[in-house]
């Protein structure tokens, strides 16, 4: 993570970006990626899941500071078990979220930086399942900074805060997760 940092530092450095005019009736497209990893357990119980996330956008500036959307979450899920012999079992899944978004965009002296923060809602479906797929319904809020590249093109590092509650025949769990994705997004 510390070696994106570098990257979008330098690029900072080294591109002359010109800023934008924000104005309502904008639409921006976004697009973002992350790939997480995590394990669980240990020694025989160990689990490694490792999840690769690209999050598609729209969204429609109802202010020249506020912004409402619709995304496209598409989650792959690989899961990986080692069983006691040594042996690996790797299975993956796929995931798809709906939601909505609202963004608030902060007005600084350098139009060239935008910081914004925002919240979402989601509904999510799971691939794989012939019965009983599970439900799964999200939230979130998020912030991030937009750095304009061109009059109409930015890039920037979002963080976010996520829930998600998915339910298997008739009980839930509630999962609590943090991402950050690099951003690239354009308006129109």
């Amino acid at each position: 993570m510390r070696w994106m940092m570098i990257v979008l530092m330098v690029m900072g450095l080294l591109l002359s970006p010109l800023a934008a005019e924000i104005e309502k009736g904008n639409s921006e497209v976004s697009i973002s990626a992350n790939r997480q990893g995590m394990t669980m357990g240990e020694g025989s119980a160990e689990i490694k899941l490792v999840l690769w996330t690209v999050v598609g956008s729209y969204g429609y500036f109802i202010s020249e500071v506020n912004e409402i959307g619709g995304s496209l979450v598409l989650t792959k899920v690989s899961i990986t078990q080692e069983d006691f012999a040594g042996e690996k079992d790797t299975d993956s899944t796929g995931m798809a979220n709906i939601g909505f978004f609202f963004t608030h965009h902060f007005i600084v002296a350098d139009p060239r930086y935008v910081p914004y923060a925002g919240a979402d809602v989601a509904k999510g479906f799971m691939f794989g399942y012939e019965d009983d797929a599970p439900s799964i319904y999200g939230a979130g809020v998020y912030t991030g900074v937009k750095y304009y590249l061109s009059e109409k093109t930015t890039i920037g590092p979002e963080f976010q805060l996520r829930m998600m509650n998915m339910g298997f025949d008739g009980e839930s769990e509630t999962v609590y997760s943090n991402l950050f994705m690099i951003k690239l997004s354009t308006l129109f």
